[in-house]
C-alpha cells in the first residue's frame, strides 16, 4: 500500500513538473512571439520631409496633425480616424456622418491656432500622427519632437494642389485602403491634366483675372500663386495680386488698387461680404460688379478655393474653370459636384443638393 502510494506521488511530481514545463515554455513563446511582432511587423517609411521613420505594417488608427491632413483622410480612410484636428463646422452637418463628428479633437500642430492636446491624442492609442500639407522650414525639427513626446511614429507627407495624388498613392502604399486611394488619386490627376490642356490651348489668350475677396470687408486677399489662392492659376486664371503687392502671401489692399486693377472676377468669401459688394455704391465702380461677375465661393461642407488648403480644392477647380471659362469646362457643374461629393464626402447628392451648395450661383 505504502509502495503505491510513494509510486502514485512520484507520477504525480512528475506530471506537475512537466506541465509546469509546458506552461513556461508556452509563456515564453507567446512572450517572444509578441517580441517578434514588435520587431518584424513593421516597415522603414521615409516621408516628404526626408526622415526616416519606422511604422507597423497594418495602420488601423491614425490621427491627423491638421485640417488639411483631416480632409484628406477623411476622404480615404474615415473609418480609421481615431480623432481629428478641428470639429467639423456646423454647416457641415448634411454632408459628414454624424458618427466622425463624435470623434475626440486633438487639437493642430501647426497654424495660428496651434494647440496640439498631447494627452488626449495620446488617450486614443493612434498608431501613426500624419501630418500633411505643405512642407515647413522647420518641419524635420518640429516632428522629431512630437514624435519624441508622443513615443509613436510621426510622419510628413507633402500634399499641396500639385502633389495631392502624390499623397493619396503614398497613403495607399502604406496599406490604407489602397483601392481607395487610387481612385482619388486617378481624379486628382485627371482634374490636373484637364486644367493643364486648358491652360496650354490658352497659351495665346489674355486670362481672365481674379480677385480673390477675404476677410469682413473684402480688402484681404492672398496673392499670385500662393497656396491660399492657387486654383485660381491652376484653372487657367489670373490673380489680379501680384506678389509684390503684399509682404506676406496674404494681407489687406486698398479699394484705390482695386480700382487701379479692376479685376475681370471677384470671388469672395462669405455671403455677408458678396451682398456688401453687391450693394455697395462704391464697389459699383469696378467693372467685376458692373458686369455681373462677383461670385460666392462655395464652402459646404468646406470652401471650394481658400482655407483649409486641402483636396477641398479640387472641385474648385471645376467650378471656377466653368465660371471662368464655360466654353472649356463644359461638363455640368452639377454633375461634377455629385461625382467629387462622392468620391472624397461618402454623400450622394440629389439636384437640390447641388443647387443649396451652389447657393447664389
Amino acid at each position: 500500500m505504502k509502495t503505491m502510494l510513494k509510486k502514485c506521488m512520484i507520477s504525480l511530481l512528475i506530471v506537475t513538473i512537466l506541465v509546469s514545463m509546458t506552461a513556461c515554455a508556452g509563456a515564453n513563446s507567446g512572450h517572444t512571439d509578441k517580441q517578434k511582432k514588435e520587431t518584424q511587423n513593421t516597415r522603414t517609411f521615409t516621408d516628404s520631409a526626408g526622415r526616416t521613420v519606422e511604422l507597423p505594417d497594418e495602420i488601423t488608427k491614425i490621427a491627423p496633425s491638421g485640417v488639411v491632413a483631416q480632409l484628406i483622410l477623411y476622404s480615404l480612410c474615415p473609418d480609421r480616424l481615431c480623432g481629428l484636428a478641428m470639429e467639423v463646422p456646423y454647416y457641415a452637418d448634411p454632408y459628414i456622418d454624424d458618427k466622425y463628428k463624435e470623434l475626440p479633437v486633438f487639437g493642430q500642430l501647426y497654424g495660428n491656432n496651434a494647440n496640439l492636446n498631447i494627452e488626449a491624442l495620446l488617450s486614443a492609442e493612434p498608431d501613426v500622427l500624419i501630418d500633411m500639407g505643405e512642407k515647413k522650414d522647420t518641419i524635420k525639427e518640429d516632428l522629431d519632437e512630437v514624435q519624441e513626446q508622443l513615443g509613436i511614429p510621426v510622419i510628413f507627407i507633402e500634399a499641396t494642389l500639385p502633389t495631392m495624388a502624390e499623397a493619396y498613392e503614398t497613403l495607399g502604399e502604406l496599406g490604407i485602403e489602397s483601392e481607395q486611394a487610387d481612385k482619388l488619386a486617378k481624379y486628382c490627376n485627371d482634374t490636373l491634366d484637364y486644367a493643364e490642356q486648358q491652360r496650354d490651348q490658352m497659351v495665346n489668350e489674355i486670362p481672365k483675372t481674379v480677385y480673390l475677396a477675404m476677410g469682413n470687408d473684402g480688402l484681404t486677399t492672398s496673392v499670385q500663386n500662393s497656396i491660399h489662392a492657387d486654383v485660381i492659376e491652376t484653372a487657367g486664371g489670373e490673380n489680379a495680386v501680384s506678389a509684390e503687392v503684399l509682404s506676406g502671401r496674404t494681407g489687406n489692399v486698398s479699394y484705390e488698387q482695386l480700382l487701379m486693377w479692376q479685376p475681370d472676377y471677384i470671388l469672395v468669401e462669405n455671403y455677408q461680404v458678396y451682398e456688401s459688394i453687391k450693394e455697395d455704391e462704391l464697389w459699383q465702380e469696378l467693372d467685376a460688379v458692373k458686369n455681373d461677375h462677383v461670385y460666392a465661393i462655395p464652402y459646404n461642407p468646406y470652401s471650394f478655393l481658400n482655407s483649409p488648403p486641402s483636396v477641398n480644392r479640387m472641385i474648385g477647380i471645376w467650378w471656377l474653370g466653368h465660371l471662368l471659362y464655360p466654353d472649356r469646362y463644359t461638363d455640368s457643374i452639377a454633375d461634377k459636384i455629385k461625382e467629387f461629393y462622392q468620391l472624397f464626402y461618402h454623400v450622394e447628392l440629389q439636384d437640390e443638393d447641388c443647387e443649396e451648395i451652389l447657393g447664389v450661383y
